[in-house]
């Protein structure tokens, strides 16, 4: 992964600050304690992660949703409002549409009830489709019954709400006041997704950035990814589809029943 790639093709960065930080970076142990090599996921656990639904990529998530929260991004907070965007794609890749979900935002001192607001607004929902006799699958019938009222919207400090566009190229007011960020993984070019644990790699190619490097620049860059860097529009190592349609525990207590493995595949 090349930590500061967007920075460095927007000018943020410089040339010799890219390729210092790629070349230190370093990585974590199992403990999470800093070592000085990179480290490197543990290609069963990710598997895992994708087959078992660690990972989720909006399979069967075609309810009606409203999804709110206060904007906490200028503090430090593990809250930050780029999951939302991230839960927005995934939806969008699984299911082709993100029209089943209303965002509602606000500061992070706001003090609109969205609870409330949002416990009334899938009450009238839930009534329209439960009302609706016609045809269709469960999405379309999700999302002809949304209430007209029930939009995407945030409120500034003083209350005044607008419509909030998923569109995070809209210069409105809500994506001025609300900007989503990204992390570390989306400025190294990573999808807004984030469902890529492990990318696959290509070759270094000078292409691929926005500044010409010297011969001894691309040399050591080349030499601090000897494997080749991540080729984000591929899917990532072990990515697959999960194995059933949600998390399974089984009680304590209870055995599991084992069964052959015709297809050879894992399972």
């Amino acid at each position: 992964m090349q930590y500061g790639l967007a920075a460095l093709n927007s000018g943020d960065i410089t040339k010799a600050e890219f390729l210092d930080l790629n070349e230190k970076v370093g990585g974590l142990d199992i403990d999470g304690n800093f070592v000085a090599g990179r480290s490197e996921g543990d290609q069963k656990g990710i598997e895992n992660a994708y087959r078992h639904g660690r990972v989720n990529d909006g399979e069967n998530l075609t309810l009606p949703m409203i999804q709110y929260r206060n904007y906490v991004d200028l503090v430090a907070d593990i809250h930050s409002f780029h999951r939302s965007a991230a839960m927005l794609e995934r939806l969008h890749k699984r299911n082709g549409t993100t029209d089943n979900v209303a965002r509602w935002t606000m500061p992070q001192a706001g003090t609109v009830n969205f609870m409330r607001m949002a416990l009334l607004a899938h009450d009238e929902w839930q009534k329209n489709i439960a009302a609706d006799t016609s045809g269709g699958s469960q999405l379309a019938k999700v999302i002809r019954n949304k209430p007209a009222s029930l939009k995407s919207q945030c409120w500034d400090a003083a209350g005044v709400v607008r419509d909030h566009p998923f569109d995070l190229d809209d210069p409105g007011v809500c994506n001025t006041l609300f900007p989503v960020h990204r992390d570390p993984r989306i400025a190294a070019g990573g999808p807004r997704s984030g469902d890529i644990l492990k990318c696959q790699l290509k070759p270094v190619q000078a292409s691929d950035y926005k500044v010409v490097f010297s011969s001894a620049e691309f040399a050591r860059l080349k030499a601090i990814f000897p494997q080749g860097v991540c080729d984000w529009s591929r899917r990532g190592v072990g990515q697959r589809e999960l194995k059933d349609s949600w998390l399974a525990f089984p009680e304590p207590g209870k055995s599991v029943r084992l069964v052959k493995d015709d297809d050879n595949d894992g399972d």
